[in-house]
């Protein structure tokens, strides 16, 4: 993930989700939605591992986790395009205020809600709880 193939990978990426999303007629009446995962797809917490020495709860805290340049240029095509931006995260309601901060620190704006874990997620898998915020 720190090599030049991960930067790539994700242009690359982004690339071919944007030729997508030009494919779709998007209307006006706010149903044209793309959900994006924010951990290593918005936000980069790699640093954290490599140079913190702090549980991930305490990281998250701090608001300090890296824009991937590659999904916040994708992120404001989208906008342009006229999608609807939900954001979904594993992380919990107590980390929103924090999440939110960090998220417009490295250039995120707009997004019409940003969906964390509440009290009947907690011990969800992320991938049941991730798809059954998807359904809703």
């Amino acid at each position: 993930m720190t090599g030049d193939r991960f930067s790539s990978d994700s242009k690359l990426v982004a690339e071919n989700s944007l030729n997508f999303a030009k494919s779709i007629n998007v209307t006006d009446d706010g149903k044209d939605a793309w959900i994006f995962d924010v951990d290593e797809t918005l936000l980069f917490n790699l640093p954290y591992y490599e140079a913190h020495n702090l549980a991930f709860d305490e990281w998250m805290l701090l608001a300090e986790a890296a824009v991937l340049p590659a999904s916040l240029r994708l992120y404001k095509e989208l906008q342009q395009l006229g999608f609807t931006i939900f954001l979904l995260t594993g992380r919990s309601e107590p980390y929103r205020n924090a999440t939110e901060a960090n998220l417009r620190n490295v250039g995120y704006s707009n997004w019409e809600k940003l969906i964390l874990r509440g009290p009947s997620d907690k011990g969800k898998p992320a991938g049941e709880y991730k798809s059954e915020r998807r359904k809703r």
